[in-house]
């Protein structure tokens, strides 16, 4: 896991000597919480090219070398995630004949490029963003995993192109970023899709064995994710998403710590302690610091590289539990993003006329709104943070089980509740959905902060919106990074005015819990 930046250059008729390693140094030093310091700017320069990466060592430690060239092709690759078959594939590319010098995801990657050319991609099951250069030919090939877990992004300046792991890395050399699409590969210019989440619903599917299947493939995804020699923290909020996944790492690891973040008697809290006492299993509380949290809105932009009052308060609130994790030594994290919109979890699902459609747009938003803010907030803190809920078989499978199956009688989430209602305490399994910013006790305070800063200020990027976003977006552009045209979050959709749900009242938490 690292952050990864390159610089190509389409050879040109001018004179002029481009500087491909101070341009990579530059993007590299601005994204280098994404690495350990040891390992900061590992990079190789060509004559047309530089790419380079700062490592955070998780796989095959103390050989993994990056960039990785192959010495028979002469391509380069620069890798920056997780490849969860990283063993089942090295059987298969070994019985065609593949050599392979090392035990790396990266080493792997490149070689099942070579090997099956584009059509790799299918084969990966992982979070990933990498970029292939063969100075043969002076071609690139760079790509992104099917739901955008992990970011890359490029612009186009003259004929220079960049690459990078983060927007920020791009200030100053451009600012015509794009970003590398979820599901896709750039090559020759262009975008190009080898995965599309599937829309069709499956009728033969029955709910006993759907349900039967769901704990099946969650048991088969974090025992994949946890398969590591390094001790594993989990993002811990008392929910029933993180419960789930804290539940399973500790079935399938033996150095699990549990991360919760909130004010004393806050309701996540009690959950958190209450679950880990019976599952025997370490717990570290981060109590919130009001003052802090305000004091450290800014910052958080930058990092988040969001402007949505949403993502800033859930990313000041998951930085707690990060931080702590970075000063606990923890390199590798799990949490339980992506459930919500998978299982239709939130309370929008409940009243909407139209609950597929609401999960399509919620699902194909996660890169840029969840799982942006997991990136940024726990590579900041020089963690890398794995998502269970998201995993390729899983994923594809719960994507095609009906509606019903997840709303019944006005309860959200009903099958993910019984296929663990077995494995779990029922004030876990009946716990209501609450946002991690909301059951900590931060609540409302960044959209009221958000909302007073405005006051005075005559500028409205989102002139038809509240002070709030307002607010945060000046903050955005004030760093340079480009306002979209439109937000990304829709009201009524993925929030209501002032905050996030209007889930039923906290009594029934207490009662659970006492």
């Amino acid at each position: 896991m690292c952050g990864i930046a390159a610089v190509f250059e389409t050879p040109t008729n001018s004179d002029e000597k481009f500087d491909f390693e101070a341009a990579l140094l530059q993007m590299l030093g601005r994204i280098s919480h994404r690495g350990v310091a040891e390992k900061f700017g590992e990079r190789f320069i060509f004559s047309h090219a530089a790419i380079g990466t700062n490592r955070l060592p998780i796989v095959d430690r103390e050989e993994n070398k990056q960039p990785f060239i192959d010495n028979i092709s002469g391509r380069a690759i620069i890798f920056n995630g997780e490849i969860y078959n990283l063993n089942e594939l090295r059987v298969v590319l070994a019985s065609h004949g593949v050599k392979f010098l090392g035990c790396s995801d990266t080493e792997l990657v490149l070689r099942a490029y070579n090997h099956w050319g584009e059509s790799c991609l299918t084969r990966l099951n992982g979070i990933f963003a990498f970029i292939i250069y063969s100075p043969e030919d002076n071609t690139v090939f760079a790509a992104r995993d099917r739901l955008g877990v992990k970011p890359l992004y490029l612009a186009q300046e003259g004929s220079v192109l960049y690459f990078a792991s983060e927007l920020k890395a791009l200030i100053g050399l451009t600012n015509k970023a794009q970003e590398i699409l979820p599901g896709h590969y750039w090559v020759d210019g262009q975008q190009n899709a080898y995965y599309l989440i599937s829309e069709s619903i499956l009728p033969e599917l029955d709910y006993k064995s759907t349900v039967s299947k769901c704990n099946e493939l969650l048991h088969l995804s974090v025992k994949r994710q946890v398969n590591t020699d390094l001790p594993v923290g989990v993002v811990f909020s008392g929910g029933l998403d993180s419960a789930i996944i804290l539940y399973l790492a500790n079935l399938y690891h033996k150095n699990v710590t549990a991360y919760t973040v909130g004010v004393a008697g806050s309701a996540d809290v009690e959950f958190a302690h209450r679950l880990c006492k019976e599952l025997g299993v370490k717990i570290v509380v981060s109590d919130v610091d009001r003052v802090d949290l305000m004091q450290s809105i800014r910052a958080t932009i930058y990092a988040s590289e969001q402007f949505e009052p949403v993502d800033i308060t859930d990313a000041l609130t998951i930085h707690s539990a990060f931080s702590r994790m970075k000063e606990d030594g923890i390199r590798i994290a799990l949490s339980g993003d992506g459930s919500d919109e998978l299982f239709a979890g939130y309370d929008f699902f409940i009243g909407a006329s139209d609950r597929r459609a609401l999960q399509l747009h919620k699902v194909k938003n996660l890169y840029r709104t969840d799982l942006q803010r997991v990136d940024r907030m726990s590579m900041f803190n020089t963690v890398e943070c794995r998502v269970p809920f998201l995993d390729k078989e899983l994923f594809d499978f719960i994507m095609s089980a009906p509606m019903e199956f997840h709303v019944r009688d006005d309860i959200s989430k009903a099958l993910l509740r019984d296929a663990f209602f077995l494995e779990l305490p029922d004030y876990i399994t009946r716990r209501p959905k609450m946002r991690m910013s909301e059951g900590s006790g931060v609540g409302g305070l960044i959209f009221e902060i958000l909302n007073s800063m405005n006051d005075s200020l005559g500028s409205m990027p989102f002139p038809l919106e509240d002070n709030a976003v307002n607010s945060a977006a000046l903050i955005f552009q004030e760093f340079g990074f480009e306002l979209p045209s439109t937000r990304y979050k829709v009201q009524g959709l993925d929030y209501h005015i002032g905050g996030w749900t209007t889930s039923k009242t906290n009594e029934w938490d207490k009662s659970l819990v006492s």
